[in-house]
């Protein structure tokens, strides 16, 4: 189901980490011309803290290309502008470089996931467009509900639209990134063929016809139950990667991610720059 209204209503929480790059050589010479990259993500919030939420394995390889220099980037710039109470449709710039970070990419653990620290002039804009953050009341409970369906709601890469041109001298900049739903049925028992984590995972298969033939792109973003009991939905996971051929998903559990947090918070003030 992909009505246009529905998905705008899930996307309030919808945030992209995205930028303009071109790819360098050995000696940081521009061998490319500009390039889009466009992450999903979504916004949560521990203790009013508001942080960018993407799967782990996304920061661990950006970073990775940042240290070993084999791309720059000109600009770096969040999209909020999916759900339906928006008034902007402007990326807002963002100094990636300055933000504090914290992911982990740990698949022998089953952990993939990462944080990005927005702070309140960042956290003001995307309030203002409508963004809403998913926060301690989605996860204390959340091992009473009685789940029913899933959903994944993330920005396929085949669903992005980006270019740019000069004008005066300056580079101009546009992109167009769609949202976009796919059901799962979440699957209680653990496939033999499939191995454990230290950790558990979300496993859900993709029920029906995919709208598109590859999801590179949705990773990052949530999957959202929906209890049996009534309408209400609640962020359960980040989709981290999938298994094509058979269409099952793996997502890390936010009760996890939330645990991880307070552990942290309560050890250390975390300065979100680590690497696992």
């Amino acid at each position: 189901m992909n009505d246009e209204d529905f998905v705008r209503f899930f996307s309030r929480h919808l945030v992209s980490l995205s930028g303009w790059y071109r790819a360098t050589n050995s000696s940081g010479k521009e061998v490319d011309q500009l390039q889009f990259f466009s992450y999903s993500g979504f916004i949560i919030s521990f203790n009013g803290l508001w942080c960018l939420a993407t799967a782990g394995h996304i920061l661990k390889g950006l970073e990775q290309h940042l240290r070993e220099g084999t791309i720059q980037v000109v600009r770096y710039a969040l999209l909020d502008d999916f759900g339906p109470n928006v008034i902007s449709h402007d990326p807002i710039p963002f100094d990636y470089a300055k933000a504090p970070k914290y992911y982990i990419h740990n698949e022998e653990a089953g952990l993939d996931f990462a944080l990005i620290g927005l702070g309140s002039y960042y956290q003001g804009l995307l309030q203002a467009n409508g963004i809403v953050a998913v926060s301690h009341e989605n996860w204390e409970k959340q091992h009473e509900v009685d789940f029913g369906t899933h959903m994944i709601i993330g920005l396929p890469q085949t669903e992005i639209e980006a270019s740019s041109w000069k004008s005066k001298g300056k580079v101009q900049f546009k992109a167009i990134v769609r949202p976009m739903t796919i059901d799962v049925e979440k699957i209680n028992e653990f496939p033999e063929d499939i191995r454990e984590t230290r950790y558990p995972r979300f496993i859900g298969k993709i029920t029906g016809d995919l709208p598109i033939d590859d999801i590179v792109g949705m990773s990052g973003g949530p999957i959202l139950g929906f209890s049996k009991e009534g309408d209400k939905y609640w962020v359960v996971a980040i989709q981290s990667s999938w298994l094509s051929a058979r269409k099952i998903v793996f997502g890390c559990p936010i009760i996890i991610i939330a645990d991880f947090v307070e552990k942290m918070v309560a050890e250390t003030a975390p300065d979100f720059d680590t690497e696992k």
